[in-house]
């Protein structure tokens, strides 16, 4: 008989609400302006960060712009992006339009992003530009 092992994070517990109405980007925001300037991102890899200032504003402009090229409610957004600090951001200001967000690696082989987006039937495809400080 296999033992299993229960990993629990050094960081505090987090209390995630029973109640529906309450959206992902509600309970995420709910407490920015306690800590507006602290790091809510960080991209080991390019060294760019978000504060949780810069999050929420960020993802609230994007959600907009979204809007204004006709992502709605229900529509499905293919993020075709590395990881990135950008990647969660366009992922939170889909689901702020409460739009549903499908996500496909760049390393995905012509055939895997192909089932991808046949099972997904995407409505827009984003990617995401990465670019590398030299």
């Amino acid at each position: 008989m296999a033992t299993s092992i229960v990993y629990r994070s050094p960081r505090p517990h987090v209390d995630i609400p029973n109640d529906p109405s309450i959206s992902m980007l509600s309970f995420l925001f709910r407490k920015t302006s306690s800590f507006s300037t602290r790091l809510a991102l960080v991209d080991s890899d390019s060294g760019e960060t978000l504060t949780f200032f810069q999050l929420k504003s960020t993802v609230s402009r994007l959600a907009h712009s979204f809007a204004q090229l006709g992502i709605t409610k229900n529509d499905v957004v293919l993020i075709f992006a590395p990881n990135s600090v950008r990647f969660p951001v366009c992922f939170l200001a889909i689901v702020a339009l409460g739009a549903i967000a499908t996500t496909a690696n760049p390393l995905y082989t012509i055939s895997e992003l192909s089932k991808q987006v046949k099972d997904s039937n995407p409505k827009f495809v984003i990617n995401v530009l990465r670019i590398r400080r030299t």
